[in-house]
């Protein structure tokens, strides 16, 4: 069977680069996924018939009808999925010391940290002033591998404040802009959802994900499966094919270098002239490209660091959270103000001390959901785990089950502490580690991230959807950002290095127009849509392994 093209992986990226592919040029689609579920970090598991979690989206941003997140959303799965909107204070930071509940819109934000740190209205209007110039420094950056080869160079260079705050480490702009430490500590809460504190992140990854929520934060209705239900709608009915439990083993080359296909693990091989990577580009470079195929990126690749990796625990609860006041608000509770610390100590987790826990009530979001969930993810290297890698999953020896429940109580105590009651409500517990993202989507190192978003990374030539080899591109978080929202437009990005700039245009044109009525309830049975306004802290694939 010929195909036009053939995605590698079907997470947010390739799910986005196979709908607009299917839709906008009508191309014949194959997406090939290792795992025997679809959608990378946007698929659900169950237990005992009746607990439903998802294992990566714990919230999204830009969701709001009219606003471009949602509209891209909208076209990328032909309207068929709706999304409810959390309460207005979204997130909670918990510290020993102070709490925070931000609270949606730049008046919202500015209100719920003046609540607690009165006085410093100054140096917040100037902090979120310069998170809207390093934002908007995305604009050259994203000029740099779409515009013509001469004018790169100067976009590159743009000598613009937002460029210089876009290669600088978040804690290096703080400290500039922001006197108190305390306020600083407190503005820097959500870095789980990038996966790297202050004094190592990128301040654009950490400005671009304070601007995604700022408006609020939204929830798949049905859980984050919707989404590849939908795009799989979508592109079969343009002629395009899923295959599951079809591990890519080799991209093709022909005798000149191009992309011509690829080899599964079985042997079994496709053909197309365009082959999409939504495998990471330290996958796709180190080990599903020949060694001779970009010799360069390979060596730089090979030095470059790993993302952060975690543990998962997955809860099912006997009877509602809102018991204990919780009304479907995500918690990221903290033992100390000092973020540095608390990821230079995260594997200590390993032996029952737990610094950071992000915490999430997905049935609370959910108006679907007919049973009680939490989920609690915190920070833990691949490396505590590395001696059972070579035990079947599923299956490891009692030594590594002892492991998990020692983790596993630490977490439930520590968020007891904080959120009194929890404890109480559980009637199933599960712990996935990075182990699970070993096995389910092969990420090196355990990691839940792509590359990591250091000052560096906007530096590589291999961090966009582009690559030196002809007929191959990359997509999803590596070609873009973390996160649901981030993937997304590394596949919408990825349009335009596939089919031009003239065709990204026409995607985000065709997004804009408004969709008929009646569509985002193809598939939910919630009735008419819920009001609606990156996303997600490092989580686990599925089930443990």
């Amino acid at each position: 069977m010929n195909y036009d093209a053939i995605i590698i992986g079907s997470g947010m990226g390739g799910l986005t680069t196979a709908s607009l592919l299917a839709q906008m040029k009508n191309r014949k689609v194959l997406v090939l996924e290792r795992h025997g579920k679809l959608g990378g970090y946007t698929h659900t598991f169950k237990r005992q018939a009746k607990y439903k979690w998802d294992v990566g989206l714990h919230y999204v941003g830009n969701m709001r009808p009219g606003e471009q997140g949602r509209q891209v959303m909208d076209l990328v799965t032909g309207g068929l999925l709706d999304w409810a909107e959390m309460p207005e204070a979204y997130d909670v930071f918990q510290y020993p010391n102070f709490t925070v509940r931000l609270a949606r819109s730049r008046e919202g934000f500015l209100a719920a940290f003046l609540k607690v740190f009165p006085g410093e209205q100054a140096a917040l209007e100037s902090y979120m002033n310069a998170c809207e110039a390093a934002v908007n420094a995305m604009l050259p950056y994203l000029g740099d591998f779409l515009a013509p080869r001469f004018l790169r160079p100067l976009l590159r260079n743009l000598p613009t404040r937002g460029m210089r705050l876009a290669k600088q480490a978040t804690a290096q702009v703080l400290e500039k802009l922001v006197p108190n430490p305390h306020l600083r500590s407190a503005l820097v809460s959500q870095w789980g959802d990038y996966g790297l504190p202050p004094s190592q992140s990128s301040f654009l990854i950490h400005a671009i994900v304070m601007r995604h929520y700022l408006q609020g934060a939204f929830y798949p209705v049905g859980g984050a499966n919707r989404i590849a239900e939908a795009v799989k709608t979508v592109v079969e009915a343009k002629g395009g094919e899923f295959r599951t439990k079809a591990e890519v083993a080799e991209i093709l080359l022909n005798g000149e270098g191009r992309a011509r296909g690829v080899r599964l693990k079985d042997g079994t091989e496709f053909l197309a002239p365009v082959i999409v990577s939504d495998a990471g580009a330290r996958n796709t470079y180190l080990h599903l490209l020949p060694p001779t195929a970009a010799p360069e990126i390979t060596a730089r690749m090979k030095n470059f660091e790993e993302g952060v990796s975690s543990v998962t625990l997955f809860l099912g609860l006997k009877a509602s959270p809102a018991a204990l006041g919780v009304k479907g608000e995500n918690y990221w509770l903290f033992d100390r103000e000092s973020h540095d610390e608390i990821y230079a100590r995260r594997n200590r987790l390993a032996e029952g001390e737990v610094g950071m826990a992000y915490v999430s009530f997905p049935s609370l979001k959910d108006p679907e959901c007919t049973e009680h969930l939490a989920e609690v993810v915190a920070l833990l290297d691949l490396a505590p785990f590395q001696r059972w890698a070579s035990q079947p999953a599923k299956n490891r020896d009692q030594d590594y089950m002892a492991l998990k429940k020692r983790i596993s109580d630490a977490i439930l105590k520590f968020v007891e502490q904080r959120i009194p009651g929890l404890s109480e409500l559980v009637s199933h517990a599960e712990l996935a580690t990075p182990l699970s993202n070993v096995h389910y989507c092969a990420h090196p190192g355990g990691a839940a991230y792509g590359l990591p978003h250091t000052p560096a990374r906007y530096a590589e030539s291999w961090a966009r959807p582009t690559t030196p080899i002809p007929g191959l591109f990359l997509t999803g978080a590596d070609a873009m950002s973390h996160g649901i929202m981030g993937a997304m437009m590394g596949g919408v990005l990825g349009i335009g290095a596939i089919e031009g700039v003239r065709t990204l245009g026409k995607v985000m044109s065709q997004a804009a127009k408004p969709r008929a009525k009646g569509a985002g309830t193809s598939l939910s049975n919630a009735g008419p849509r819920a009001p609606a306004g990156m996303d997600t802290p490092a989580s686990n694939p599925g089930a443990s392994a």
